[in-house]
């Protein structure tokens, strides 16, 4: 019976871990309009391209895209807009929500029929 409320326990921190790090994604994505720090270079070809106008004494600045400029400027569809490109992620993370809250419920179950059973003796 301890086993199973620890199971309940450890799964509902899991949930409430979960449910953090969805809300934090999607603010990370309206903040910033991805998930990683932009690099500035996009590819090998790039990085080559670089260097071979170094070697010929041209500056080549890599120009890089504000993610966060390309999001609306109204919050509601910023919100749309972010929690759209963090889908691909979100969706991991239900993955993982779905386990979790299945293992409570399980968990839950088999305390409430071990009690159920106590009563009946």
């Amino acid at each position: 019976m301890l086993e199973y409320a620890r199971d309940a326990a450890q799964a509902e921190f899991d949930l409430a871990r979960i449910r953090r790090v969805k809300v934090a994604l999607i603010e990370r994505m309206s903040a910033l309009g991805e998930l990683q720090a932009p690099q500035a270079f996009q590819s090998v070809s790039d990085v080559k391209e670089f260097l071979k106008a170094l070697d010929e004494g041209k500056a080549i600045v890599p120009v890089q895209v504000d993610a966060a400029a390309t999001l609306p400027a109204t919050e509601p569809e910023r919100l749309a807009a972010a929690v759209r490109r963090a889908l691909p992620e979100l969706r991991k993370l239900d993955r993982y929500e779905r386990r979790a809250a299945l293992l409570r419920e399980r968990s839950v179950r088999a305390i409430k029929g071990g009690a159920c059973l106590r009563n009946n003796l």
